[in-house]
């Protein structure tokens, strides 16, 4: 089994630099794929983004296979993170790690995942962001208390495919009321992807046009990122 995959990121209208970060990787059977939103206000936002991924690429087996605590990503995360300054790294995170026999996704803050079970089956939300008190505001993973928004799901049957976004995507292609995702788009934006395995740069570069489209674009001014995959059974 193999796994074929894109992404894509691009900065928001009036930002100076995007504080968006997204990877994927493949390790054997397995695929890791993050992506995190640096927040705003922080000096530092795109650092830790880049920090918070690599750390969930780092250590996503160990803690699918049950060898670490899922907490255990907020503390390698803490370690990387200088302990008076924190804010200054603050960011979301949205991770997947999956392989032949099940998968999992972990989440603090905004953002989203898609997952779709089978070829035939409908597009369906992995996580739902927590839901806060105020508008526009959200739970970073370099916060104190990290631990109380950390938020997992596990499947135990494989994925065929699998999405994830930040915020800047989030209220476009998912449905506040239905809490369901856009299918068409979903299916949109997978049907470029290759059947090869590992990275698919032709759809990487399809997805970076259409986050600049104007159909994007004219509906959020925000930081967006993509991660799209697709099991492949050889």
């Amino acid at each position: 089994m193999s796994w074929s995959y894109a992404y894509a990121y691009r900065p928001g209208e009036d930002h100076d630099g995007c504080d968006d970060v997204c990877v994927c990787e493949t390790l054997g059977d397995y695929i890791l794929a993050a992506v995190s939103d640096g927040a705003g206000s922080a000096s530092s936002a795109r650092l830790g983004a880049a920090i918070a991924c690599q750390c969930f690429v780092e250590l996503g087996v160990q803690i699918f296979c049950g060898n670490l605590e899922p907490s255990c990503l907020l503390a390698a995360i803490g370690e990387k993170v200088p302990v008076d300054k924190s804010e200054d790294y603050a960011c979301t995170l949205v991770g997947m790690v999956a392989g032949p026999k099940g998968a999992l996704l972990m989440q603090v803050g905004d953002g989203a995942s898609v997952v779709r079970h089978r070829e035939d089956s409908d597009y369906e939300v992995g996580l739902w962001p927590e839901e806060t008190e105020y508008l526009n505001h959200t739970f970073f993973v370099t916060a104190k208390d990290a631990e109380a928004h950390l938020h997992t799901r596990r499947f135990d049957t494989p994925l065929h495919e699998v999405a994830l976004f930040t915020d800047g995507l989030q209220h476009l292609i998912l449905d506040p009321k239905t809490k369901a995702p856009h299918q068409p788009f979903f299916q949109s934006v997978f049907k470029p992807l290759e059947s090869d395995a590992n990275h698919d740069r032709k759809t990487s570069w399809w997805l970076e046009r259409l986050l600049g489209s104007e159909q994007v674009t004219k509906r959020t001014d925000d930081d967006t990122s993509i991660v799209i995959a697709r099991r492949v059974v050889c």
